[in-house]
């Protein structure tokens, strides 16, 4: 199984294209105080959501 962790924040996506397109945004991820966008699956959540809309996992 291939892995696909960010070599900086070592966070792993699981799939080739969240990494890429975490790569693309240069690894700027929400804080966990709710300020900030947040990445998950390729989508970005700016509006308070605290799912993503693809996998259901918590952002």
């Amino acid at each position: 199984m291939a892995s696909y962790v960010c070599p900086n924040c070592e966070i792993d996506f699981g799939y080739p294209q969240g990494l890429a397109v975490h790569k693309e945004l240069g690894c700027e991820w929400g804080t966990d105080d709710g300020g900030g966008a947040k990445y998950c699956c390729g989508m970005i959540y700016e509006d308070g959501e605290s799912t993503c809309k693809s996998c259901g996992d918590p952002l």
